[in-house]
């Protein structure tokens, strides 16, 4: 199998492995939420392992986590006041005070632009299916590992897209 690269197809890879990344790493600072993100980085390892052999499920995937996890986020103030209390420290040259609303910060943003890229690649490929199933697949599955790794984060999940 050759693997043809992409711009879209590099972009999305490379802001899924950022995750990763940030998931681990904020799990291992913030030792109560390791085994939640543990679980939560299959999401993105799936993401681009299917990528990598082209499949459309891989970017509806990745465009599915990025959209909920920056939605979900948009409600709890975890970026809009931890986050960009942290960087507004960082920038005046008062370093970072609390490492993990740093980083969840920069990922929100990644996000975005995994959404855009993830909609990209998995529109030239395009069944509906791949993105309908894709995003029902990634809430059901975040959802049961809040219920059982991140209880205090559950409640509030449900009520994103469920009255």
């Amino acid at each position: 199998m050759s693997i043809r690269t992409s711009p879209t197809r590099t972009t999305s890879i490379a802001i899924s492995a950022l995750w990763i990344f940030i998931l681990l790493s904020s799990g291992l600072i913030e030792r109560y939420v390791l085994v939640l993100h543990v679980f939560q980085s299959l999401i993105y390892v799936a993401a681009i392992v299917l990528i990598a052999r082209d499949d459309p499920w891989g970017y509806g995937i990745a465009a599915s986590i990025a959209f909920i996890w920056d939605f979900a986020n948009l409600h709890t103030g975890f970026i809009f006041d931890a986050g960009f209390k942290e960087w507004r420290q960082f920038l005046h040259g008062g370093g970072i005070g609390h490492f993990v609303p740093w980083e969840a910060t920069i990922g929100w943003f990644a996000h975005l632009v995994l959404i855009g890229v993830g909609l990209c690649g998995w529109w030239r490929r395009r069944t509906i299916a791949s993105l309908l199933g894709a995003f029902i697949g990634v809430y059901v599955y975040f959802g049961v590992i809040l219920y059982f790794f991140g209880r205090f984060f559950f409640a509030r999940y449900v009520r994103l897209f469920v009255p």
